[in-house]
């Protein structure tokens, strides 16, 4: 085997045959956007037109996030969310609003 097993082909270990893997496509949901913006801001629980899906979370270079990773944000939240470049409030946890939201849109209420 070569010394770059990144280009290595596992099964024979013929160097050059480069190992292919398919990209994954994020769950895009324009619906499910329009429900995570109509509640209330989970930072300010402020609720009006302002109110967007906000994507949270980390990705990879090139890589979009997955619409299921969105929490509401008012423009007010969400301009501080990205001005202070990681997640400024510690009474709020993002990966619990996620999961309420989820199970609230698969159970239709």
């Amino acid at each position: 085997m070569g010394r770059n097993r990144a280009w290595c082909d596992y099964s024979s270990g013929k160097q050059g045959e480069g190992v292919s893997f398919q990209k994954v496509k994020p769950f895009r949901s324009e619906a499910y956007l329009k429900f995570v913006a109509s509640h209330n801001c989970c930072n300010c629980n402020k609720i009006d037109a302002t109110v967007i899906a906000h994507h949270e979370g980390k990705k990879g270079m090139g890589q979009k996030i997955t619409d299921l990773r969105s929490v509401p944000l008012c423009f007010a939240c969400h301009t501080t969310r990205h001005n202070v470049g990681k997640w400024p409030w510690e009474y709020v946890d993002p990966q619990e609003v996620m999961f309420e939201l989820i199970n609230e849109f698969m159970n239709g209420k």
